[in-house]
C-alpha cells in the first residue's frame, strides 16, 4: 500500500487536514519582517484551528525573531519548534508561548 506522506499546496482552500495527521511548518522562517497577511493567513489560521500536532522549522510562521509588539499577523502555535544554531530572542520570551511550544535547538556547525 503507498500512502502519500508530503502535500504540496497552491492554496488554503486546497488542504485537508486529516485527524492525528503531524503538519511540519516551514512556511516562513527567521528573516520574516512583515505580517503575514492574504492567502497565508487563511492557511496559518487553519492549521491554528486543526488542533493537530504542530512542528515549527525554525520560527513558527508568521512569528518575527525579536520585537512582536506590532505584530497583528496571523502566527502559527507550534507544539514544538526546532530552531537552528541558537536561541532567538522571542523564543525566550513567556508571553509567546503560545506560538513555539517547547523548544529544541538544533547545532548546524555554525562559527560562535
Amino acid at each position: 500500500m503507498i500512502c502519500n506522506i508530503i502535500t504540496k499546496i497552491y492554496s488554503a482552500k486546497e488542504i485537508r487536514i486529516r485527524k492525528k495527521e503531524i503538519i511540519i511548518d516551514s512556511i516562513f522562517g527567521y528573516g520574516l519582517n512583515r505580517m503575514v497577511t492574504g492567502e497565508f493567513t487563511k492557511l496559518i489560521d487553519l492549521i491554528n484551528k486543526s488542533n493537530e500536532k504542530v512542528i515549527s522549522i525554525d520560527m513558527p510562521s508568521g512569528l518575527f525573531t525579536d520585537d512582536n509588539r506590532n505584530n497583528n499577523g496571523s502566527i502559527i502555535n507550534a507544539d514544538i519548534t526546532y530552531t537552528f544554531q541558537c536561541m532567538k530572542l522571542s523564543l525566550l520570551l513567556p508571553s509567546y508561548f503560545k506560538y513555539f511550544g517547547d523548544v529544541k535547538v538544533i547545532d548546524i556547525g555554525l562559527d560562535n
